[in-house]
């Protein structure tokens, strides 16, 4: 049994290093807690009694922070008091604390939501020679008062990271809900969070609800976040208000996919929430320890006149997410477990594979791959945690940020994110894995990375020019062939268009620098990445751009309007494809097969290019990664190469409509006899724009600054003798964001 001097000395030394590192501090006040807890109640005489007055009781917050105080007392041997006003009348409570005063208590722990109010009833028992330390609220004027400590979380401090967060997930403007204007906690955390959003030249709007009238406060909520453009950040500042925002954002129409939604503090319902993906994160202030340190401080406080160094004991914030919310919900262990069980569990490695529920691969297809894997290597769990596309680079970044609570195996799809990718060579030399397996195009644009293996790639994907045969047939023209010219997509567009039938004879280029960019020759910048002049502005793009405004001018197309009115009506290029509205629609192959799927005759085709030059396809893979921060290694890499590798990506094909990179899988897929699935299987082998576009990372960024150009082609407000002009005329500015782009990537 420790001492009481013993365990002083703990306490100081722990004191010491969270007051020098402030990156601790959440995490050692959980440990410290555990030290508390082996002091000797029967080391003091006397029975101790402490009085906790709290601004709310009950629910699944106060009733934590009552376990923390009575377990604390349980230990020590000391009585504790729990009280708070039956409602949130700060008056009430601070009659509650004058009262505790005249009853001379050995100490006392106040929350203090209003100072205003409370500070006088607070300094009169300090006065009165009572030891008193403050928790939850109050951070801000506790060190002012003359308390021994603040235990409790960093509110501004929360609202500030949490903003962080949300911008991670792309918010720019957020909503603030808060239940008590009175209460400061909660004032600092919507503070926080509106000046986060504010360095992202953002704005927040924070509402103060009514509880108790929910039509109210659903008209305020949908109201204010209607009136945010873009994505909006929806941050509750209390328990109370969470599950009443989400309710209200999940009953409205087209609500749910425009808001992040995050709150303050958990419990099993927030958990919950969070494990579906439906709360991005929870912002846990660890309220057990609220009431916990409390009572072991004021116990070393009454023996040996103890005093807490540091006037703030942050308890938070710790934010709880995707990423570690199995740690919240995995803390009740079954009581069933045999002794043969322990010993065979552990030897069971349990990874974490984070994954999107795709067109390709459905998320139950995908739990049924990770049975089968299972099955075969029964000494590995996977644990597989589906994320949504949106919210999936926000996961990521998180965690590379944070260093922890990261996937053992994952999607790498942003290359800037490589860096933080296991180098698998040694693994590849190691159990001889035949990397020549995978279509090599799309190995050298998704595995490789500063000469190292970073990725294998899953799955491929290209963009395809596919064909009706009825209409060429009903029109009498021939089927177009591999080695068709962007002259050829000119004419055949103006003869297939038929305005009485409204049918266009083909559909327009969606970005420049693509494919059809690059079939001209056309570049950016020059391969050295030094120069704009002669390439963003030279002839091959003069010529490409050029050809866009010819096909504008056909008139044979789908316009701008067009477009945007056929997406309010949910109307994309396949659905008009296969309604007969497009003769020729660029499309990719989960468009092919929906085509096939629809008995639809039609012939697919590279993108047109020029008869002498070499023929480019915009192709994509996911690439899949181990994180070098992964504690299992080798049992990562044995999934990862049975996922990408031939079983994994047969299983997706088979179950899914995944085309795998493997060549020998991807000659054994259901439809490979079919003259479509070949040309685009043809396709496949054409030179990736990706290559030239990975070892240039700043070409999108300089691409960028043609946009106006392009849009002016695309609304005949340009004429055809002005492209050089205008394309001449980005080049300064094109070639300040190469130099800044490649001086920010250090040359």
């Amino acid at each position: 049994m420790l001492t009481t001097k013993r365990v002083i000395f703990l306490i100081i030394l722990i004191t010491l290093l969270i007051s020098y590192n402030p990156q601790l501090q959440a995490e050692q006040t959980l440990k410290v807690s555990k030290t508390f807890r082996v002091l000797n109640s029967e080391e003091s005489e006397k029975v101790l009694h402490f009085v906790v007055i709290t601004h709310g009781k009950g629910g699944n917050f106060w009733s934590v922070v009552e376990d923390g105080a009575n377990q604390a007392a349980q230990e020590l041997g000391v009585t504790v008091e729990f009280l708070a006003p039956e409602t949130r009348d700060m008056q009430a409570m601070a009659q509650l604390i004058d009262e505790a005063v005249a009853a001379k208590p050995d100490g006392l722990v106040v929350s203090i939501p209003d100072p205003e109010t409370l500070v006088p009833s607070i300094e009169a028992a300090i006065k009165a020679g009572i030891p008193v330390i403050s928790i939850n609220s109050g951070s801000e004027v506790a060190s002012s008062l003359g308390v021994l400590t603040h235990v409790g979380q960093l509110e501004y401090e929360a609202g500030f990271n949490s903003g962080k967060r949300l911008a991670i997930f792309g918010v720019r403007n957020g909503v603030c809900i808060s239940h008590n204007q009175d209460n400061q906690a909660l004032q600092l955390r919507c503070e926080g969070f509106t000046d986060a959003l504010e360095r992202v030249n953002g704005t927040v709007e924070t509402l103060i609800v009514d509880l108790n009238n929910l039509v109210d406060m659903e008209e305020q909520v949908v109201r204010a976040i209607k009136a945010q453009m873009g994505i909006v950040g929806v941050l509750t500042a209390g328990m109370s208000t969470i599950m009443p925002t989400f309710e209200i954002i999940e009953g409205t129409e087209r609500l749910s996919n425009k808001v992040k939604l995050a709150t303050f503090d958990i419990s099993p319902e927030i958990l919950a929430l969070v494990k579906d993906s439906k709360i991005i994160f929870a912002v846990d202030q660890q309220q057990y320890l609220q009431g916990y340190i409390p009572i072991v401080l004021l116990k070393l406080y009454n023996d040996n006149a103890n005093t807490p160094a540091d006037k703030i004991w942050p308890t938070g914030p710790r934010l709880v997410d995707l990423a570690n919310v199995n740690q919240f919900l995995d803390d009740v262990a079954t009581t069933e477990t045999t002794e043969l069980d322990v010993e065979d569990s552990a030897e069971v490695v349990t990874l974490e594979w984070w994954t999107v529920d795709s067109e390709e691969y459905s998320e139950q297809v995908q739990r049924e791959m990770v049975k089968q894997f299972e099955a075969e290597h029964p000494h590995i769990k996977v644990n597989m945690t589906v994320l949504s596309e949106s919210n999936f680079t926000g996961y990521m970044e998180t965690a590379f940020e944070a260093g922890e609570h990261g996937p053992d195996v994952a999607f790498f799809w942003d290359k800037n994110w490589f860096p933080e990718a296991l180098d698998l060579g040694p693994f590849i030399e190691r159990d001889n894995f035949d990397t020549s397996m995978y279509l090599s195009g799309f190995w050298k644009t998704r595995a490789l990375w500063n000469d190292k293996v970073v990725a294998l790639p899953l799955g491929v994907g290209a963009s395809i020019v596919m064909y009706n045969k009825d209409i060429f047939d009903e029109v009498g023209l021939p089927y177009p062939t591999e080695d068709w010219t962007t002259d050829d997509w000119l004419t055949l567009v103006a003869q297939l268009n038929d305005p009485a039938k409204k049918r266009w004879g083909g559909d327009r280029p969606r970005h420049p620098f693509r494919a059809l960019w690059f079939n001209y020759g056309a570049r950016v910048y020059s391969d050295n990445s030094l120069t704009v002049d002669g390439y963003i502005n030279g002839p091959e793009s003069v010529a490409a751009y050029t050809w866009l405004w010819d096909l504008v001018q056909t008139d044979s197309t789908p316009t701008v309007a067009d477009i945007e009115a056929l997406g309010r009506e949910a109307t994309g290029p396949v659905d008009l494809f296969i309604d007969g509205r497009l003769a020729m629609a660029t499309l990719n192959q989960g468009h092919m097969l929906s085509a096939q799927e629809a008995g639809l005759n039609f012939g697919v085709l590279p993108e047109p290019g020029l008869a002498d030059n070499t023929r480019y396809v915009n192709s994509w893979s996911l690439p899949a990664s181990i994180w070098k921060e992964t504690k299992h290694p080798d049992e990562a890499w044995t999934f990862l190469k049975w996922w990408i590798g031939p079983p994994g990506q047969r299983f997706l094909m088979e179950h899914g409509t995944l085309f795998p990179s493997i060549k020998t899988v991807l000659i054994e897929h259901k439809d490979a006899n079919k003259e479509s699935t070949i040309a685009f299987f043809n396709v496949l082998e054409l030179a990736p724009i990706a290559i030239w576009r990975n070892t240039h990372p700043c070409s999108s960024t300089v691409a960028k600054t043609t946009d106006e150009v392009w849009e002016k082609i695309m609304l005949g407000e340009i004429k055809r003798e002005q492209i050089q002009t205008e394309l001449d005329a980005l080049v300064p500015t094109a070639q300040k964001i190469l130099d800044d782009c490649r001086e920010r990537l250090g040359g």
